[in-house]
């Protein structure tokens, strides 16, 4: 679990006092926030373990179906839906036929109608 480039909710102190705070310097002004502190982040769970986790606040709200995806929502369609707007069926490797929720990958995926 580390920063993306993707929704974050967090209070602006938590932004003052941690991302941005002078010391220690996490990220510059203007600097690439997630790049930054998702390298952070890496670096002390690889030193610390889990215990190098918690002053970093990342938690999912719910873990049961995937909380990482591109923006434009085209990977939360079924299969059929993907069809009617004319995207392809969604890659396997991103929807493993094992994996929860909207992602899941179906057998209808690989057909034509």
């Amino acid at each position: 679990m580390q920063w993306y480039d993707s929704t974050h909710v967090c209070t602006t102190q938590y932004y003052r006092d941690f991302v941005f705070a002078p010391e220690p310097r996490r990220v510059a002004p203007g600097g690439f926030i997630e790049d930054r502190m998702a390298a952070l982040q890496l670096a002390d769970l690889l030193a610390a373990g889990r215990a190098g986790h918690a002053i970093y606040g990342t938690y999912l709200l719910h873990a049961a179906e995937a909380q990482v995806s591109h923006i434009d929502g085209k990977h939360f369609m079924t299969e059929a839906q993907r069809r009617e707007r004319g995207f392809p069926p969604l890659p396997t490797a991103l929807a493993p036929p094992s994996s929860p929720g909207p992602c899941a990958g179906d057998d209808s995926s690989n057909t034509t109608d």
